[in-house]
């Protein structure tokens, strides 16, 4: 049997005062699919995203699971070092709002190294070469990834 790619059962979350905005959701993703959470804006997508990576704001939110895994590993116990080792290697995320997810400083290149850098042992030249190579297979060629995102 497959271990799923992501595994959550009834996520809860609540805002100010035990409202709840999500409520009883289950998603479950086999490996090497793709699976698409649609809804009206304000429906609760980013969030249930946001609960899935454990990045909401533990201060404004109150999040719940019966159970949330990433490819069997289970994240509700895991410490804040633990979670970014897992983030950069198992899942990342790509938010929707270029403003709000690339930086118009530094060029794509530059962000994608970084990315590469802060949750892998490479090198400046190897996360380079790797940074290339993956934007290349997504069709962004080194002349367009030198440049500023925006």
């Amino acid at each position: 049997m497959n271990v799923p790619a992501l595994d959550v059962r009834g996520l809860r979350v609540a805002f100010g005062g035990g409202i709840d905005l999500v409520s009883g959701v289950d998603i479950r993703v086999e490996p090497g699919r793709f699976v698409a959470l649609v809804g009206p804006s304000g429906s609760g997508k980013s969030t249930v995203a946001l609960a899935c990576l454990r990045l909401l704001d533990e201060r404004l939110a109150m999040t719940s699971w019966d159970a949330l895994a990433i490819a069997g590993r289970e994240l509700t116990a895991l410490t804040p070092t633990e979670l970014r080792r897992v983030r950069g290697r198992l899942v990342g995320s790509v938010f929707q709002d270029p403003h709000g997810s690339l930086n118009p400083v530094f060029s794509a290149l530059f962000q994608v190294v970084e990315a590469l850098r802060v949750h892998q042992p490479l090198s400046q030249r190897d996360a380079e070469r790797r940074a290339l190579t993956l934007l290349d297979e997504l069709g962004v060629d080194r002349e367009t990834a030198v440049r500023h995102p925006h």
